[in-house]
This record gives C-alpha cells, structure tokens and sequence, in this order.
C-alpha cells in the first residue's frame, strides 16, 4: 500500500475519533444535563482548524488530488467538489466556533444552536470522508502509477517541511493526547461524567 494512503487513512481514524468525541461530548449536555467543558470544545476546535484545515486538507489537495487529475481527468468534476467540501468545512467550523462563543456567552438558552451545528458538522465530515475512502482511494490505486506514488509519498513523509513536517505534526499529536486526556470515559481517558 502507498504510504500516503495509510497516513491519510490514520489521520482520517484520529480525526473521526476527535469528530465522535465532539458529538457526544455535546449531544450529553442535552441528554445528561453535563455541565460544558468550554476548554475541552475549544481544544477540539483547535484541532479541527490546525490540523484539517491547514494540514490535511492542503495535503490531498497539493498532493494526491493534483496527481490524480492528470490520470484520471474523468473524475475532476467530484475532485472539484470534494476541494469545495474542504472550504466548505472551514465556514462550518467559523461557524460552529461562533456558537460555541454564543453558548459559553449567553448560557443554556445558546445550547441548542450549539448542539445543532456540531451535529451538521460532524454529519458533512463524516460523509466527506466516506466519499475519499471509498471513491478516490480506490481509483488513486488503480491509476497512479509507482512514480505518482513515489512523489507522493515524498511529500507526506517530508520531515523539515514548515508545514507538513515533523515539527507541526508532533504538534498536532500533542493536542490529540491533550484532547483525549481531558475528554471524560468513555470518549477519552479524562474523569469519568458524574452521574447526573
């Protein structure tokens, strides 16, 4: 397997564990009465901005999706669309980080604008997602070749770049730890909710 498919698939697992963490961390507020982490969501809001919008994304873009338009100009049309997803998922988090602010401002009578933007973002990055795995990997495979691989590869394992590299990468692993310590059982390792 090409080494960019399993980096992209990882960061897809880390990123769909931090997404089902926000959705239930939210959807318990409502349903157990838990009193909001505003720290915990910000960090998660952190992670989703940093790390998907400025690290993830720009890489399939750059990378795997570049290289795949020249071998398979048919499918340009949903590569088009999927890189619309990606600008499309920064409005959502502006937004979600508005009314996550308006919540922690404004208090209980915020909450449900809060809950319902998370549940549209979680429910558009879930799909966007599904439609990398099981559309563009498989044709990815299929067309590019070892030397497409290869150059891609290069680039996502590429260790001194400012943006990509090592440095910002164990950056991101920090904040997951982070995110995962704070997060209460069972969506993180963090003190278990009270019982309400």
């Amino acid at each position: 397997m090409p080494i960019a498919i399993g980096i992209i698939q990882a960061e897809h697992r880390s990123y769909a564990a931090v997404l089902d963490c926000l959705h239930n961390l939210a959807r318990d507020i409502g349903a157990r009465g838990q009193s909001p982490d505003f720290e915990l969501f910000y960090l998660v809001l952190e992670y989703v901005r940093d790390f998907i919008d400025r690290y993830h994304h720009p890489k399939e873009d750059h990378y795997l999706f570049k290289t795949l338009r020249r071998r398979a100009p048919e499918i340009a049309p949903a590569l088009d669309e999927l890189e619309a997803e990606h600008r499309r998922g920064t409005e959502l988090i502006t937004a979600l980080d508005w009314t996550l602010r308006q919540y922690q401002g404004v208090g209980e009578a915020a909450y449900f604008a809060f809950r319902d933007s998370v549940q549209h973002y979680v429910a558009f990055e879930r799909a966007h997602m599904k439609r990398e795995e099981t559309r563009i990997i498989p044709l990815a495979r299929a067309r590019l070749t070892i030397e497409d691989w290869q150059t891609i590869d290069n680039a996502f394992l590429e260790n001194d770049d400012p943006v990509f590299g090592a440095v910002p990468t164990k950056r991101f692993e920090k904040l997951f730890t982070t995110i995962v310590a704070m997060a209460p059982a069972p969506y993180g390792v963090g003190a278990q909710w009270p019982k309400p």
